[in-house]
């Protein structure tokens, strides 16, 4: 899944800003890592973005037979599927399979 390499990659990337962090402040460039420990902020909040993502994509998986048989988004899926809708074209997720209006069917729009 896209997702995952996405999170190994986050991951990856938090690991070396912080090992980098530590480095700037044991040779006393304390403004340097402050910079860098911007970015470790920054990066850990995407990646809380991601495992979000990740749990609303798992509660759509989960009731995706209700929500076909059903006129309407059931209302434990809402908040699931009108963050995947912000998510997928602010985050990228998935640029080739961008959820939007159009492209739901009519049932799954939300009001």
């Amino acid at each position: 899944m896209r997702l995952e390499t996405i999170k190994k990659k986050r991951n990856a990337v938090e690991k070396f800003l912080k090992n980098d962090v530590a480095d700037l402040l044991m040779n006393g460039l304390d403004y340097n890592a402050y910079s860098r420990a911007e970015g470790l902020l920054m990066e850990q909040r995407r990646t809380a973005c991601y495992d979000l993502i990740e749990q609303f994509c798992d509660s759509i998986s989960k009731h995706i037979s209700v929500m076909q048989k059903q006129s309407e988004c059931p209302e434990e899926c809402r908040e699931a599927v009108q963050s995947l809708i912000y998510a997928a074209a602010d985050l990228l997720i998935c640029p080739n399979c961008v959820i939007s209006g159009p492209y739901l069917p009519r049932n799954m729009e939300t009001p």
